[in-house]
């Protein structure tokens, strides 16, 4: 998804390595543990878990526009 972005801006692609540093620091952004990164989406995440991973969807692909639901929950 990054990717695409990427390409429908004009910009440059990311390789594997250089996406995972980027989405690493992201993660310090939002308090995450990037081990979280090695897990399938959402796998044994808590639901604040969910929430940091949803912020962190947001961070990366740096949407115009985002609709959260139930923010204060948790």
């Amino acid at each position: 998804a990054f990717n695409q972005v990427c390409k429908h801006q004009g910009v440059e692609e990311m390789n594997a390595q250089d996406f995972r540093k980027f989405v690493e620091k992201k993660c310090a952004i939002v308090g995450m543990n990037p081990a979280f990164l090695d897990r399938s989406v959402n796998e044994g995440f808590s639901g604040g878990e969910k929430k940091k991973n949803e912020i962190l969807q947001l961070l990366v692909l740096n949407p115009r526009i985002a609709f959260l639901d139930e923010t204060d929950s948790g």
